[in-house]
């Protein structure tokens, strides 16, 4: 198993609802349509839940990066896309 894939079953398996009034108002909905806080990051962490994902977890796919550069006039602009 990679870090990477430690880290998607970390987000996975954690909980919010132990913590969603701890305070109130802190959690958003990211991109990826997980809830995450600046104070709790993605919640409680539960760890049968994440042992039990973990034993039939297929690895995630290898990390892309794209990167293309522009250079228009005396700015030069790189945009890296996951």
């Amino acid at each position: 198993m990679t870090y990477r894939d430690i880290q998607h079953l970390l987000v996975w398996t954690s909980q919010v609802a132990p913590l969603q009034n701890n305070p109130p108002g802190t959690w958003v909905k990211n991109g990826a349509g997980f809830y995450v806080s600046h104070d709790f990051g993605f919640g409680m962490l539960d760890v049968n839940e994440l042992v039990k994902m973990a034993k039939g977890f297929q690895n995630v796919p290898p990390l892309n990066t794209c990167v293309a550069r522009a250079n228009i006039s005396e700015y030069v602009f790189c945009f890296m896309i996951p």
